[in-house]
This record gives C-alpha cells, structure tokens and sequence, in this order.
C-alpha cells in the first residue's frame, strides 16, 4: 500500500502544511499516524483532489464536510459563477477600452 508524508502531499498538491492540518481539524481529512507523524493513504489522496475541486468551485469548507451536493446547489453555485464570469468580462472590456484610448 502506498503511503504520503504530509510533506509529500503539500508539495504533489501545491497547498501548504497548514491547509492539510486545517482539513484534518475541520474533519475533511483523517490521516492514519505513526507515532506523531501524519500518514496519508491513497484515498486521502483523492480526498484532497475532491476537496480542492470543490473548493476552486467556491463551495465552503462547511458544504463539502456534510457533502451535501443536490442537483439545486449546484445550479446555484454555476448560476454564481456565471454572474461572477460575466461581472469581469464587463470589468476587463471597459479596461480594455480605457487603454486602447
């Protein structure tokens, strides 16, 4: 069975030490130990992957703890991010505008 240091993880997933010990202390992560070290096993690794998905999607730490996911809240999460996509297309054409003036 493959196994991660925390170390390992941080760096394979680009996030710090201490983001890894948040998720564990929010209860998205359960580490096995040996001794005082933190030992990730392969399905803490996908763990980490869906819980960065999730995160980049805007969800809350909160959401993806209960997991709780209806086909509702995700309409709403898209219906967000499209309102946030077309709020900064509207920002980077007046930008545009005002430098090719």
């Amino acid at each position: 069975m493959n196994t991660y240091s925390i170390s390992q993880m941080a760096l394979d997933f680009s996030v710090t030490l201490r983001t890894l010990r948040f998720y564990e202390q929010r209860g998205l992560l359960s580490p096995q130990r040996a001794g005082l070290a933190r030992v990730y096993s392969q399905a803490d690794r996908e763990r980490v992957r869906e819980i960065l998905v999730m995160r980049k999607l805007g969800f809350t730490v909160t959401e993806i703890k209960t997991g709780c996911f209806p086909r509702e809240k995700l309409m709403d999460q898209l219906a967000l991010l499209r309102d946030q996509r077309a709020q900064l297309d509207e920002s980077i054409s007046e930008l545009e505008t005002r430098v090719a003036a």
